[in-house]
């Protein structure tokens, strides 16, 4: 089986036959045609806090530096399997010492010799299986698809940990503003509490009003509660991410930058995206290496021809032992050839095919999801983007609402308590303001984490075209 036979599998979906993508998407304003996400997408936010705490991450991260062995021991499997493509050549060297017995058969046949003896044998052993069928080098291929999926798997590891990261970063500048703007509004409400107390002393408002002035204070005090246990988990979790403690003391400042205007799409995103994701890329490689695993398994039906042999020096006298004479040598050719193993081949050889098979299967929908994955997050992307749009209308009518408020109050037609619900109106269009931002750098996130992040295997543009095998 040829790699290139998987094109012509009805079971193996191409990405050129899906395109999952709404194209009236990219013509709205807030996407632009450009290219991939590039390697370090973290840095087009412009915010070097995030960079140092990905670039920490990277270096520390335990489950980063976890796989990153991984990839390592399945770069030596890879070494390890290349031996059998070679000779096997081993050094023995051994030494005999004994008496033997006068009357014994040796002595009584060659009683020069002398009862006591000294054998010294120094030999070169070789090995070498002829890999008529490509057993050897399709094991070797199956390990070297293995590796370049492991591989690829670290990639996806350190996508995944660093769009984690990211959104973590962003969920805690977001709770720092929200809790400023709860502290705001506490102090409006205490204000507004104040005042119900000095109008119900004068008879001029019920018991009502202070009663529910007091219960709105408290639950502003228990929303700060709640936010700063919040941020002290976000800390937290950016901390066991970018591998420090989780007590760690962590430096930030409370500024959010604005949101990029409009997102990067490539025009070719459906059918590139198969060499742009890490996780679909590691798919491809371990098809490919159950491919080979079959091949191997369709190797153990024929004849296996190994060659075994030494050469060396022996000499039953230990003076004699560097002499001409003192040489030996053996080739000895074997044919093993299977004649009855119960099903044992067949039944491997079916093994693996069903393991190539399943893991076409699971390739076939990872792609689907992967391709609906990034269709959906371009399209929620857009929608944050038109929410943000009808925000900032409202926030303006209610910047307006309060500036006329207060003119009204400073010209003595409305009360004060109304400029103050004004304000509170105000601050909170701004928290649905600030949440929509959170939800404008997720989806921003999400979809560079569904295009790949920045990753791309170039010796997979001709997978679907060409035959891996050359």
């Amino acid at each position: 089986m040829k790699i290139s036979d998987l094109n012509q599998n009805k079971a193996f979906i191409q990405p050129s036959i899906v395109n999952p993508l709404i194209e009236s998407e990219l013509s709205e304003p807030y996407f632009k045609v450009g290219s991939w996400p590039t390697s370090s997408w973290w840095k087009s936010f412009n915010s070097q806090e995030l960079n140092t705490f990905v670039e920490e991450a990277l270096a520390s991260n335990p489950t980063i530096l976890s796989i990153e062995q991984k990839v390592e021991a399945a770069h030596q499997v890879v070494e390890e399997s290349k031996s059998p493509l070679f000779p096997a050549v081993f050094f023995n060297a051994s030494e005999d010492w004994g008496k033997l017995s006068k009357n014994g058969i040796p002595y009584q046949f060659n009683p020069s010799l002398g009862s006591i003896y000294n054998l010294v044998d120094l030999n070169l052993n070789f090995k070498y299986e002829f890999d008529f069928w490509g057993k050897n080098r399709n094991a070797l291929k199956a390990s070297v698809g293995l590796e370049k999926s492991q591989r690829a798997e670290y990639k996806q590891v350190e996508l995944m940990i660093t769009t984690t990261l990211a959104k973590a970063y962003f969920a805690l500048k977001t709770n720092l503003q929200r809790r400023e703007l709860y502290i705001e509004l506490k102090n409006i409400q205490l204000k507004v509490l104040e005042l119900n107390n000095l109008l119900e002393r004068d008879a001029m408002r019920s018991k009502i009003d202070p009663a529910t002035a007091t219960e709105d204070l408290e639950s502003i005090t228990k929303e700060i509660f709640a936010l700063d246990n919040e941020i002290n988990q976000n800390k937290t979790f950016i901390n066991i991410l970018k591998g420090s403690g989780p007590s760690d003391e962590l430096k930030i400042d409370e500024n959010l930058n604005p949101v990029p205007k409009a997102f990067a799409l490539p025009v070719q995103l459906s059918s590139d995206l198969i060499i742009r994701r890490p996780d679909l890329v590691a798919s491809i490689w371990k098809v490919e290496s159950l491919v080979y695993d079959v091949n191997v398994s369709v190797a153990d039906f024929f004849p296996r021809v190994d060659l075994l042999g030494f050469i060396g020096l022996e000499s039953f006298p230990f003076k004699y032992l560097l002499d001409w004479k003192s040489r030996q040598g053996r080739l000895q050719p074997s044919i093993h050839i299977p004649i009855f193993k119960a099903g044992e081949i067949r039944a491997k050889y079916r093994k693996n095919k069903a393991k190539l098979e399943g893991a076409i299967f699971d390739y076939n929908d990872l792609l689907l999801k992967s391709l609906k994955e990034a269709a959906d997050n371009i399209v929620t992307l857009s929608q944050t983007y038109k929410q943000k749009n009808s925000q900032k209308i409202i926030l303006n009518r209610a910047q307006l609402k309060l500036d006329l408020y207060e003119l009204r109050y400073e010209r003595g037609i409305d009360s004060l308590l109304t400029v103050y619900n004004a304000q509170e109106e105000l601050i909170r269009k701004k928290l649905d303001d600030l949440m929509i931002t959170y939800e404008q750098y997720v989806s921003i996130v999400q979809l560079i984490k569904s295009l790949g992040g920045g990753y791309c295997e170039t010796d997979l543009k001709g997978f679907f075209k060409e035959d891996i095998n050359g």
